[in-house]
């Protein structure tokens, strides 16, 4: 009997490993999250909100429950683990726990762990409306409205919204309540549909009806970024934001082509003290010489130039003030050249990055070379930067 009594022995075994087995995968899978949906303001209990859990760390193949009256939600089987826990709903922005900014609080369960029902605490959204238009009266369509809110989680740059208007200049922004700031940028409707011819030189004039531009706007009425007032949003609140574009007459820009280099194209945009830029809807023509930029209203902007020498691509930003048909010089004045190596903390560096100086007169780009090296030609104008780093 002791060869069945050893089978029996190692059955009970058997039975009581597997027993255990899936004892613990059942206790590793039985956690949950559950708590109510509350308006931010009022606390009171919010039906029909769309509540989701993921993993936090890929945010993909999560659940979505619906609350009832009450504004319950109730999630189980979960395994232990790290998760975003995330509410939508109608009048409501879509938002992740304890959300500000781009920061949110996740939700934590496992052995250990208290996991207390949850006041999820639902933000109101606010509505900035509004409608462009010219002297006439008449609506500008397509013109890019910039809505600009600084950071309040870090110090850094907030968050900047950008929407055209429709045929009628009408302007609408769903966003978080705070302050924010309004820009515009547009182009006189006949400069969109007539083809400006560009002037060659700095001495010829067409001095055309329809040679103008839009100065970049800020709201209230003004045209420079000291000039803008704050809109301030308070939850659940809408706010007109009317603005006015006067057309003037408009610049050229002619930018000479740095020695022994290909200057291939250039922009333009107006740097504000948020930590953003607004495009300038000009155009750009090229030039024996180099290039012509046109549609250009007075004002202090950045000039973004690209050029090629040889297989090499560059490009730097500087500072100009346009006050009428100017040149400027598309080279960079007492620079030597420099080579870089960056130092990776990883053993095998990336490839495809941009290491850029940047300082409050221009900034300098170079691309990272097959060597692994970043060559600025024609050179470094000497002075203080800052580095910083990016992907192609």
């Amino acid at each position: 009997n002791r060869p069945i009594v050893s089978m029996k022995i190692a059955l009970a075994v058997f039975c009581f490993w597997v027993s255990s087995l899936c004892l613990g995968q059942q206790t590793a899978a039985d956690y949950e999250i559950s708590g109510t949906v509350v308006d931010a303001n009022s606390g009171v209990p919010l039906s029909q909100s769309d509540v989701t859990v993921t993993p936090a760390a890929t945010r993909t193949g999560g659940q979505t429950q619906t609350t009832h009256e009450g504004g319950h939600f109730h999630f189980e089987h979960l395994p232990a683990g790290k998760y975003a826990l995330c509410a939508a709903r109608q009048g409501y922005l879509p938002q992740c726990f304890n959300q500000h900014d781009d920061f949110s609080t996740a939700i934590v369960v496992g052995p250990g762990v208290d996991s207390e029902p949850l006041v999820f605490r639902l933000e109101h959204s606010a509505r900035v409306i509004g409608t462009i238009t010219d002297p006439n009266r008449d609506p500008i369509s397509n013109a890019m409205v910039y809505l600009i809110r600084k950071g309040v989680a870090r110090s850094g740059p907030g968050r900047m919204n950008q929407k055209s208007t429709n045929d009628l200049g009408k302007l609408k922004f769903t966003v978080a309540p705070g302050d924010y700031y309004l820009a515009v940028s547009a182009q006189p409707w006949f400069a969109q549909i007539i083809p400006q011819q560009p002037q060659n030189s700095l001495s010829s004039s067409t001095s055309s009806e329809f040679d103008v531009a839009y100065p970049v706007s800020f709201y209230p009425s003004g045209t420079q970024p000291e000039e803008a007032s704050a809109i301030h949003l308070e939850p659940g609140a809408e706010v007109s934001a009317d603005m006015m574009l006067t057309a003037v007459p408009a610049a050229h820009l002619f930018v000479d082509r740095p020695s022994g280099s290909n200057l291939n194209s250039g922009n333009i945009s107006m740097p504000t003290p948020w930590g953003f830029t607004i495009p300038i809807g000009s155009r750009t023509w090229h030039r024996d010489e180099g290039i012509e930029i046109s549609g250009v209203a007075p004002g202090h902007y950045q000039m973004n130039l690209f050029w090629f020498d040889g297989n090499q691509g560059h490009s730097f930003s500087k500072e100009v003030t346009v006050s009428g048909n100017t040149t400027i010089d598309g080279s960079i004045q007492n620079g030597a050249p420099v080579t870089a190596i960056v130092e990776w903390p990883v053993p095998h560096p990336p490839s495809g990055q941009v290491l850029a100086l940047h300082n409050n007169h221009q900034t300098l780009f170079a691309q990272q070379q097959e060597t692994g090296q970043f060559v600025f030609k024609p050179g470094v104008p000497a002075g203080k930067y800052e580095r910083m780093m990016a992907s192609d």
